[in-house]
């Protein structure tokens, strides 16, 4: 829910916690990476296979994205 990810953002704010990629020193030439990274942690045994639902390499780089997004 918005009000939630709002909350979130104002704690991650206010403890001074990067929000973006560009304040973890991500730049738009790490996006192959970001897509190797999503690959590797979505192979077995890594903690994502304790999910409730599935998460493909996909899914899991369309959050990131969308994470960064919502905080800018």
């Amino acid at each position: 829910p918005q009000a939630f990810m709002d909350e979130m953002l104002s704690f991650l704010k206010g403890v001074g916690l990067p929000t973006t990629l560009a304040q973890l020193g991500v730049t738009e030439a790490d996006r192959d990476d970001i897509s190797a990274m999503v690959r590797k942690v979505c192979t077995k045994p890594n903690l994502v296979y304790n999910m409730p639902c599935e998460i493909t390499p996909e899914i899991l780089e369309k959050a990131i994205y969308e994470a960064d997004r919502l905080g800018r």
